[in-house]
């Protein structure tokens, strides 16, 4: 038998492109036992741990799937198993593989032989055209093996028989089955370790379905009469008047569906006579929340308001134990109905205003047009000649206003206030602060927003959201550690900028510094002075730059950090740009020159409809890789086209395989160029008001680099040391909340472009 040694050493001398094998164990794990451990355990040690991963969905489904996410990985980890990813499908695993490099990287699933017999969902041999099937047999191929781009290759679990006294075989049958009775002793020699939060949380689940035949007709039922996915609601709106209409009305019912009633939860006592107003009574409208139909008025059972998220959930459960408890019925567990927590967080409820209302409301108009410009999270800004891509003509408008308004900030008459922060060039983004949802403190990335949001009260829910990228986990623990000694009130926006294993002693012109490089900017600081000797105490340290109310709240440029507790944990600023100095004002001669470019700027005229705004920005970016901006529109739209048939339509040719699909293909990206031609003097015209708003940009940019810092910027110079750099840039916000960058991107993002960074996003 060859060893693991044996097998790599022949994969790395064959012409395979593969690097790395990622090894994916998928399943439901409702819950993991021990023979499920002992099969990973195996897995691992044959192709490594660090490659090997547990992979299962956060599906709840009655009565086999009881358990969430979180409550699965809860046992997961008892058994030592720390490699688990959350995935939408396991036997995709997308959300794992797009971490790793698709040319690179082998993709294996483990499966076992009875569930290859009994529920193939993977299939081996040839397609009908001929050509082989994507699932391979790793064995056949493990010296040769493609990348998960070509082909993905079955490996068999290893079987490990566990025998579970007066049950039979360890299964996720058998295991709910005992652990719905099981005592404390039962559950340690069953699951092979003892905790009592876990032993609590699987007989409560378990128990609660002794019968899986009863429980799934129970389940389906009621799930979904017609086979949908819609969620169904709380039953019918009014109470049977009587018994034996009661009666008929659920016979006719289940005949219907093919089953028949063979016993009545509710007996043959008479139907209460009482007030059917609510809340003695159903609701208007019947749904998972008394709040009823999405946006109506009045939608449900409160006339006054509509409610969502957490309060909703108080007021449904309040309501629907009254309704158990009149028919003598008290509920045990909600089983997890608390999801439509977050579900009905994006629920627009918002009572409908008349058209009378608004015109008569001057601060309505207000709020709305805030509402408008307001982005939901801080995730991504604009740069200054990018509005004009993003945003066409209202774009313009935008970025124009923004140097007008500046200019006049500067020269002392401005009427709007425009607040200047410093860019500070921290990674990663980290959110932070009391959830109102729940009263808890968090920590966070930007993944705090994502559809499923991961957000981290626990150093174990670091583990189970950023397990996979141990760098991002380590400075989230950090800061989970040393964060809540600060006493944020709300939730806060920030980047990382360093941590005490990050910062060095750095001589500087003879001069003892500290240094720190959380991304591409490398700062440093005297070490004698007060700032460099805060830096040296702290564990941590980040720049707050943004602000929140809630998770589903607008982002509000600025973070008011002066109410904070101090410590010497953590080292901690604002990102508002600070002159000390006293010259950050426009001379004469440089007010003019803002003037006469936007003067320039005004007099091209472009029509924007239909321009190809996301392709022409990606290619601006490629041109500043290159480290060059728009030098010369003309030149710059010849390059697009050039780029555009490269970039676009040859690659998009290239992965066609019929040649009707490639003519096809030809065939449109030829009437695209034709459309670049017709509409060529728009786009030059559009490359040259960008160049003109940068050039705008750039007199700022460098008027604020005059500033004196307390910390030095350096960059890599290319030939292992540093060389002198600005600031990354500045975030400009206007009195409404909107933030648009104001970088050099020749000299920054060019560098940012280069760099290999040092933690996984």
């Amino acid at each position: 038998m060859k060893t693991l040694g044996q097998e790599i050493l022949e994969m790395a001398i064959s012409e395979s492109p593969v690097k790395t094998i990622l090894v994916v164990y998928p399943g439901r794990f409702q819950p993991m036992g021990q023979h499920h451990a002992a099969v990973y355990k195996k897995l691992a040690s044959k192709f490594g741990k660090s490659n090997t991963f547990v992979v299962t969905s956060d599906k709840v489904a009655l009565p086999k799937s009881p358990l969430n996410f979180k409550e699965k990985y809860s046992v997961m980890k008892k058994h030592g198993i720390t490699n688990v990813v959350q995935v939408k499908n396991p036997y995709q695993a997308q959300e794992l593989t797009a971490k790793y490099d698709p040319e690179t990287t082998a993709l294996l699933f483990a499966v076992g032989k009875k569930d290859m017999m009994e529920n193939p969902r993977f299939k081996i041999g040839i397609k009908k055209n001929g050509e082989p099937s994507y699932f391979q047999d790793y064995e056949k191929n493990k010296n040769n093996l493609l990348p998960f781009t070509q082909h993905g290759y079955l490996v068999v679990a290893p079987h490990v028989d566990i025998q579970i006294p007066g049950y039979g075989e360890m299964s996720g049958t058998t295991l709910r089955q005992v652990l719905a009775i099981a005592d404390e002793k039962t559950f340690e020699d069953v699951m092979g370790f003892f905790d009592p939060k876990i032993y609590n949380l699987l007989k409560t689940k378990f128990s609660q379905i002794k019968n899986e035949m009863i429980e799934s007709f129970i389940i389906k039922e009621a799930s979904s009469i017609d086979g949908s996915k819609a969620m169904v609601d709380d039953g019918p709106r009014y109470y049977y008047g009587n018994q034996a209409t009661y009666r008929k009305k659920t016979a006719d019912m289940a005949e219907r569906l093919g089953y028949q009633v063979l016993n009545y939860i509710v007996k043959d006592n008479p139907i209460e006579v009482h007030n059917t107003e609510y809340p003695s009574g159903p609701p208007l409208t019947v749904s998972f929340f008394p709040t009823g139909v999405k946006g109506a008025d009045p939608a449900g059972t409160d006339y006054l308001k509509n409610y969502k998220g957490n309060p909703a959930y108080k007021i449904w459960q309040k309501y629907i134990s009254k309704v158990a408890k009149s028919t003598g019925y008290k509920f045990l567990d909600f089983l997890g109905a608390d999801v439509a927590i977050d579900s009905s967080k994006k629920e627009v409820l918002n009572k409908p205003t008349t058209l009378r209302e608004q015109a008569l409301t001057k601060n309505w108009w207000s709020n709305q047009f805030k509402l408008i410009t307001e982005a939901k999270a801080n995730t991504h800004l604009t740069h200054l000649e990018e509005l004009i891509l993003t945003q066409g003509e209202k774009g313009y408008k935008q970025a124009k206003s923004f140097l007008i308004e500046l200019l006049k900030n500067l020269a002392g008459n401005s009427n709007t206030k425009i607040n200047t922060s410093v860019k500070w060039d921290g990674a990663p983004a980290i959110f932070t602060g009391i959830n109102p949802d729940n009263g808890q403190f968090f920590v966070g990335t930007k993944s705090v927003f994502n559809k499923v949001p991961k957000i981290n009260y626990t150093m174990e829910d670091i583990d189970m959201n950023h397990g996979a990228a141990p760098g991002l986990a380590e400075k989230l623990k950090l800061a989970l550690q040393y964060f809540p000694s600060l006493g944020i009130k709300n939730i806060l926006q920030g980047d990382f900028m360093f941590d005490s294993s990050m910062v060095k002693n750095t001589n500087i012109d003879g001069k003892a510094h500290l240094s720190f490089k959380p991304n591409t900017i490398t700062y440093a600081v005297e070490s004698d002075s007060d700032l460099g000797k805060e830096i040296a105490a702290a564990k941590i340290g980040i720049v707050f730059h943004t602000t929140y109310e809630s998770l589903q709240s607008g982002a509000s440029f600025g973070a008011d950090v002066s109410s904070l507790n101090k410590t010497r944990d953590v080292w901690f600023d604002d990102a508002f740009f600070k002159d000390s100095t006293g010259i950050v004002t426009l001379t004469v001669e440089e007010a003019k020159e803002v003037q006469s470019l936007i003067k320039k700027a005004d007099s091209i005229k472009i029509n924007y409809e239909n321009l190809p705004a996301a392709d022409l920005n990606v290619y601006l970016n490629n041109e500043i890789r290159s480290g060059q901006f728009v030098n010369n529109p003309k030149v710059s739209f010849d390059a697009f086209q050039k780029w555009y048939q490269k970039s676009r339509i040859d690659k998009r040719v290239e992965k066609l395989k019929s040649d009707k699909g490639r003519m096809k293909a030809i065939a449109a990206g030829q009437e695209q160029m034709k459309m670049f031609q017709r509409r060529r003097q728009d786009i030059i015209n559009l490359f040259q008001v960008s160049k003109l708003l940068s050039d705008a940009k750039l007199i700022f940019v460098k008027k604020y680099n005059n500033a004196i810092y307390n910390t030095k910027h350096f960059v890599d110079d290319g030939k292992g040391g540093l060389r002198v750099t600005a600031p990354e840039g500045y975030v400009a916000v206007d009195r409404i909340g909107n933030g648009v960058k104001f970088v050099d991107r020749v000299e920054f993002s060019r560098a940012n472009f280069q760099m290999d960074k040092g933690f996984k996003k």
